[in-house]
């Protein structure tokens, strides 16, 4: 949450993850509507959760190294932050449990997850 609030304070535009931004980090980006975007990755974390055991990493794996918790705030924060800024799918791919090619799973996961 500090991160975020650094980026909006420097300048910075783009601001990926944002995984446990609170209300004061999501209402700081002000100025035109389109200045700042969120991107919040949430692909990685269906992947590591639902589709990483071929690669060795069960379920419960992922959620003792904590994707399950980054999951909930993921799921809210998009949908606060779509009434003060603009939210863009995209994320970490290019492993082999969350490949390239795969970028289009982004907009399926934000209708089921974040509407």
């Amino acid at each position: 949450m500090r991160v975020l609030k650094q980026c909006v304070r420097h300048g910075i535009e783009i601001i990926y993850h944002a995984s446990f931004a609170d209300e004061e980090a999501l209402d700081m980006p002000r100025g035109p509507p389109d200045k700042h975007f969120v991107a919040p990755g949430i692909g990685i974390l269906v992947a590591m959760l639902d589709h990483a055991a071929p690669w060795g990493i069960t379920r419960q794996q992922a959620i003792e190294m904590g994707y399950e918790t980054s999951w909930p705030p993921r799921r809210v924060a998009p949908q606060d932050a779509q009434a003060r800024h603009r939210v863009l799918p995209g994320g970490d791919y290019g492993f082999r449990l969350h490949a390239h090619c795969q970028n289009s799973r982004d907009l399926e996961y934000f209708v089921k997850y974040v509407g």
